[in-house]
Protein backbone atom coordinates (compact mmCIF):
# COMPACT_ATOMS: atom_id res chain seq x y z
CA UNK A 1 0.00 0.00 0.00
CA UNK A 2 1.45 3.17 -1.12
CA UNK A 3 1.99 6.06 1.61
CA UNK A 4 -1.04 8.29 0.18
CA UNK A 5 -3.45 5.13 0.45
CA UNK A 6 -2.51 4.78 3.98
CA UNK A 7 -3.20 8.06 5.20
CA UNK A 8 -6.68 8.09 3.26
CA UNK A 9 -6.67 4.78 5.43
CA UNK A 10 -7.08 6.76 8.59
CA UNK A 11 -10.65 6.99 9.50
CA UNK A 12 -12.27 10.11 10.48
CA UNK A 13 -12.73 8.88 14.22
CA UNK A 14 -9.49 7.28 13.98
CA UNK A 15 -8.26 10.81 13.59
CA UNK A 16 -10.08 12.57 15.82
CA UNK A 17 -9.54 10.22 18.71
CA UNK A 18 -5.93 10.34 18.18
CA UNK A 19 -6.66 14.16 18.28
CA UNK A 20 -7.98 13.71 21.81
CA UNK A 21 -5.72 11.47 22.73
CA UNK A 22 -2.76 14.00 21.65
CA UNK A 23 -4.21 17.47 22.90
CA UNK A 24 -5.09 15.32 26.57
CA UNK A 25 -1.31 13.92 26.83
CA UNK A 26 0.12 17.25 25.30
CA UNK A 27 -1.84 19.02 28.39
CA UNK A 28 0.02 16.75 30.77
CA UNK A 29 3.36 17.22 28.32
CA UNK A 30 3.45 13.71 28.30
CA UNK A 31 3.83 13.24 24.56
CA UNK A 32 8.00 13.20 24.90
CA UNK A 33 8.48 9.53 23.37
CA UNK A 34 5.82 10.08 20.39
CA UNK A 35 8.44 13.15 19.81
CA UNK A 36 11.62 11.05 20.09
CA UNK A 37 10.37 8.33 17.69
CA UNK A 38 9.26 11.09 15.15
CA UNK A 39 11.89 10.94 12.47
CA UNK A 40 10.27 13.70 10.41
CA UNK A 41 10.31 16.30 12.83
CA UNK A 42 6.11 16.52 12.34
CA UNK A 43 5.46 16.58 16.75
CA UNK A 44 6.85 20.18 16.14
CA UNK A 45 4.53 21.46 13.84
CA UNK A 46 1.66 19.81 15.50
CA UNK A 47 2.78 21.45 18.57
CA UNK A 48 2.08 25.10 17.85
CA UNK A 49 -1.34 24.20 18.36
CA UNK A 50 -0.87 23.33 21.69
CA UNK A 51 0.44 26.63 22.14
CA UNK A 52 -3.20 27.80 21.69
CA UNK A 53 -4.51 26.36 24.91
CA UNK A 54 -5.11 29.44 26.46
CA UNK A 55 -7.05 31.02 23.75
CA UNK A 56 -8.97 27.94 22.75
CA UNK A 57 -11.29 25.06 24.82
CA UNK A 58 -10.39 21.55 23.67
CA UNK A 59 -13.28 21.09 20.48
CA UNK A 60 -11.91 24.32 18.81
CA UNK A 61 -8.25 23.05 19.45
CA UNK A 62 -9.34 19.79 17.66
CA UNK A 63 -11.40 21.31 14.98
CA UNK A 64 -8.28 23.72 13.91
CA UNK A 65 -5.90 21.04 14.48
CA UNK A 66 -7.33 18.40 12.00
CA UNK A 67 -8.22 21.51 9.60
CA UNK A 68 -4.52 22.89 9.91
CA UNK A 69 -2.48 19.82 10.30
CA UNK A 70 -4.49 16.94 9.12
CA UNK A 71 -1.54 15.48 6.71
CA UNK A 72 1.04 15.76 9.31
CA UNK A 73 -1.16 14.53 11.61
CA UNK A 74 -1.96 11.15 9.36
CA UNK A 75 1.23 10.89 8.71
CA UNK A 76 1.89 10.62 12.55
CA UNK A 77 -0.55 8.16 12.87
CA UNK A 78 0.51 6.08 10.15
CA UNK A 79 3.81 5.95 11.33
CA UNK A 80 2.58 4.86 14.76
CA UNK A 81 0.20 2.05 13.45
CA UNK A 82 3.31 0.95 11.11
CA UNK A 83 6.50 1.15 13.63
CA UNK A 84 5.18 1.28 17.00
CA UNK A 85 1.99 -1.21 17.27
CA UNK A 86 -0.54 1.49 17.72
CA UNK A 87 -4.39 1.08 17.82
CA UNK A 88 -6.36 1.97 14.52
CA UNK A 89 -8.69 2.80 17.08
CA UNK A 90 -11.96 5.43 17.41
CA UNK A 91 -11.18 4.89 20.97
CA UNK A 92 -9.26 7.50 22.97
CA UNK A 93 -9.16 5.16 25.90
CA UNK A 94 -7.48 2.66 23.54
CA UNK A 95 -4.55 5.08 21.82
CA UNK A 96 -4.06 6.10 25.66
CA UNK A 97 -3.49 2.54 26.85
CA UNK A 98 -1.13 2.05 24.27
CA UNK A 99 0.84 4.84 25.12
CA UNK A 100 1.01 4.88 28.68
CA UNK A 101 1.99 0.71 28.27
CA UNK A 102 4.86 2.08 25.78
CA UNK A 103 5.58 4.67 28.49
CA UNK A 104 5.72 1.99 31.48
CA UNK A 105 7.80 -0.55 29.15
CA UNK A 106 10.38 2.43 29.47
CA UNK A 107 10.32 3.55 32.76
CA UNK A 108 10.82 -0.61 33.70
CA UNK A 109 13.90 -1.22 30.92
CA UNK A 110 15.48 2.16 32.55
CA UNK A 111 14.90 0.67 35.79
CA UNK A 112 16.26 -2.54 34.63
CA UNK A 113 19.75 -0.94 33.64
CA UNK A 114 18.66 -2.16 29.92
Amino acid sequence: MSEDQQQEAISDKVLGAFVDFYLKMGQTEELDLISQWDEQYLVAGINEILRLDNYFNHAEKKEFLIKEKRPELEKLITMLLDDHGAPNSSDVAQWTDWYRQHLDDLSSAARRGE
